[in-house]
């Protein structure tokens, strides 16, 4: 799945692409009936701009949209409630006691193999304590990696929600193609190649 797919699975899309095909096979026309390039340039032109300008609205509107979708998902993360704070207690509880019990090398073990579902900000300071009261340098150089992608998960879950991590690479996509700021087209050819074009040219390039 090519990540352009945001764009050619997209109905909006696609109608301002056909438009801007029109347009091409109206040049093309008008080209193979002989008519002057700068009366073709004056005629087709206009109409490509607007297209440009029509490509600019929709991704600004778009993205704005997307933005929107990611904040709510963050939010939905910020405010989650526990559905049984009694039983989230215990569990840190249990957590806490049971780290509590470990060695060095048993606390190694048990921070690489953590699960990382549902890993609450509370649960990762009981981690951090444990590692600072019961691990040396050389220990904590074996779970750093583990446990920074552990913090990061709970300070930050949403990244690891796959519709969160769609929109985004959406957005980046958006963002990347510059089709926000000058309404440039994206265009797959009969062979699936992907180029990135305003419209503009595309519209000179068959006048000339």
């Amino acid at each position: 799945m090519t990540v352009w797919n945001t764009l050619f699975n997209d109905e909006q899309y696609n109608d301002i692409s056909n438009k801007i095909d029109d347009l091409i096979k109206e040049t093309r026309l008008m080209v193979k009936r002989q008519f002057k390039p700068d009366f073709i340039a004056n005629e087709q032109r206009p109409k490509a701009i607007a297209l440009q300008n029509e490509l600019k609205e929709y991704t600004q509107n778009r993205m704005s949209k997307i933005q929107t979708e990611l904040e709510g998902i963050k939010q939905r993360y910020t405010y989650k409630n526990h559905d049984n704070p009694q039983l989230e207690l215990i569990r840190r509880q249990d957590l806490q006691a049971r780290l509590s019990l470990l060695d060095s090398h048993d606390l190694i073990n048990e921070i690489n193999n953590a699960n990382l579902e549902d890993i609450s900000v509370f649960e990762v300071g009981i981690y951090q304590n444990m590692i600072d009261e019961k691990m040396s340098d050389s220990d904590k150089a074996k779970v750093d990696e583990r446990f920074t992608e552990i913090k990061d998960k709970a300070l930050n879950p949403f990244k690891y929600d796959e519709d969160y991590k769609q929109k985004e690479q959406d957005y980046l996509v958006l963002e990347n193609s510059g089709m926000n700021h000058t309404g440039v087209s994206v265009v797959k050819d009969d062979d699936g190649q992907v180029s990135i074009k305003s419209v503009t040219e595309l519209v000179d390039s068959e006048i000339k």
